[in-house]
C-alpha cells in the first residue's frame, strides 16, 4: 500500500461510487397536480400531542424500574424457596 497510494484511494473511490448507486433508492413519481389535503390541528390537539411526546422519556423509566423490581423479586423468590405472588408495593 505505501509503494501507490494513489491507486488505493482511486480504487476506494470507485468503489464507494459503485456501493452508493448500488442502494441509490428508486425514482420517485411526480407529485399529483391536485393539491394535498393537509389536516390542521386544533390548539387542544396539539397541546395533547406535545404532552404525549414529553411524557414518553418518563413513562419509559417508570416501566423499566417495574420491570426490574419485579424481575428481582421473582428471582429472588425463586432462590429463596417462597412461592411468588406476595405482592408489594413498587417503591
Amino acid at each position: 500500500m505505501s509503494g501507490s497510494p494513489a491507486k488505493w484511494l482511486g480504487g476506494s473511490l470507485a468503489a464507494g461510487l459503485a456501493v452508493s448507486l448500488l442502494f441509490r433508492p428508486g425514482k420517485k413519481k411526480a407529485p399529483s397536480r391536485l393539491p394535498a389535503l393537509k389536516r390542521e390541528r386544533g390548539f387542544l390537539s396539539g397541546l395533547l400531542a406535545l404532552a404525549f411526546s414529553l411524557s414518553k422519556p418518563a413513562v419509559k423509566i417508570y416501566a423499566t424500574k417495574l420491570l426490574k423490581d419485579y424481575l428481582a423479586r421473582r428471582l429472588s423468590a425463586g432462590a429463596q424457596g417462597r412461592p411468588f405472588g406476595v405482592r408489594t408495593p413498587p417503591y
